[in-house]
C-alpha cells in the first residue's frame, strides 16, 4: 500500500508525505499441500480430516496411488508447484515420503524460496527418502535436524512431552495440559514407535516439542516433534509417521485436534515459542 498525504503551502519538505506499506493478506479459508510417495496411513487419515473441514481447501499429490487397493485410485493426480507464485497459493505444505525424483532439484529451490522469502509454512513427515535424500540439496537448511544418523534401537521409542512442549498448541490434545500428557503418555505406552527416523538429532536451534526416548532416559532422547523458524518462514518435522496413532479407541478426536492445532499454530507467527529466559 502506497499512502500519501497533500502537501500544504507552506511545507518545508514534501519528502515525508508519503510512506509506503506491505500488508499480507491471508483468506478466510486455509489452503494446504498434502504430497506423499505411498498411501501411508498417516497420508490417508490426514486426507481424511482435510476433506472434511470446511474452512480448508486441500490439494493432494500422490505419486504412487495405485500402489493399494488392488489399483483403486486414492486420489486425483497433480503435480507439485513448479515456480514461487504457485507456491505461494498454499499457506501450508506438507511433505511426506518423497523421493529425489518426485521433488526436483527445481522444485526444492522454489520451495526453499516459498519458505525463506515468502514465509510458507512447511511440515515435514519423515520416511525412508525424506528428509535423508535431501540434506546435500538446496533444502539442507530446512530441517530442524542434523544431518548424522543417530544410533535408532529395535526396541521402540515412546513419546515424552518436553516443558516447552507442554503448553504448545499442537501437543494439547485433550482440552488442558494434564490431560494431554496423559494422552501422549497412554498412546505411547501401549504403541512404542519402531520407524523413527535415523534423522532424529535436533539442532541446537532447535525447538522440540514432543521427544522420542527409550524408559525415560532423556540423555539418549530423540526429537519426534520439533521446528524452527527459517527467514521468514517455519518448517515443522515429524520424524515418524504415527501421529495417527491418536486414534487409538477414540477415533478422529485427538488426531483431528493435533493436525488442526499444528496447522493454526503454525501460521500464526505471535504465537511463536521461546525457551524458559526469552
Amino acid at each position: 500500500l502506497r499512502i500519501r498525504v497533500k502537501p500544504l503551502a507552506d511545507e518545508f519538505s514534501e519528502e515525508n508525505n508519503e510512506e509506503k506499506l506491505k500488508v499480507q493478506v491471508i483468506d478466510d479459508e486455509l489452503r494446504i499441500l498434502l504430497a506423499e510417495h505411498l498411501p501411508r496411513w498417516e497420508f490417508r487419515y490426514l486426507k481424511s480430516i482435510l476433506q472434511r473441514d470446511r474452512k480448508i481447501q486441500m490439494d493432494a499429490v500422490l505419486f504412487k496411488p495405485r500402489h493399494a487397493y488392488r489399483g483403486r485410485q486414492l486420489t486425483k493426480e497433480l503435480e507439485l508447484p513448479t515456480d514461487l507464485a504457485e507456491w505461494s497459493r498454499y499457506r501450508i505444505a506438507v511433505l511426506g515420503d518423497l523421493t529425489d525424483a518426485e521433488l526436483s532439484p527445481a522444485h526444492q529451490i522454489m520451495l526453499r524460496k516459498w519458505v525463506v522469502e515468502a514465509g510458507g509454512n512447511l511440515i515435514i513427515v519423515a520416511g525412508e527418502s525424506m528428509p535423508s535424500s535431501f540434506f546435500e540439496t538446496p533444502m539442507g537448511e530446512l530441517f530442524p535436524v542434523q544431518n548424522r544418523r543417530a544410533g535408532i534401537s529395535q526396541k521402540g521409542y515412546q513419546l515424552t512431552v518436553t516443558a516447552e512442549g507442554a503448553s504448545a498448541p499442537p501437543v494439547l490434545v485433550a482440552g488442558d495440559e494434564l490431560q494431554s500428557l496423559s494422552v501422549w503418555e497412554q498412546v505411547s505406552a501401549k504403541m512404542p514407535i519402531y520407524d523413527l527416523s535415523p534423522f532424529s538429532i535436533p539442532k541446537p536451534a532447535a525447538h522440540v516439542l514432543i521427544q522420542a526416548d527409550q524408559g525415560g532416559n532423556s540423555k539418549r532422547a530423540l526429537a519426534y516433534l520439533a521446528w524452527q523458524y527459517v527467514g521468514k518462514g517455519r518448517v515443522v518435522y515429524l520424524s515418524a509417521p504415527v501421529a495417527y496413532q491418536l486414534r487409538y479407541q477414540k477415533g478422529d478426536e485427538y488426531h483431528h485436534r493435533f493436525w488442526g492445532h499444528l496447522f493454526r499454530w503454525a501460521i500464526a507467527r505471535d504465537l511463536g515459542g521461546g525457551s524458559r529466559t526469552v
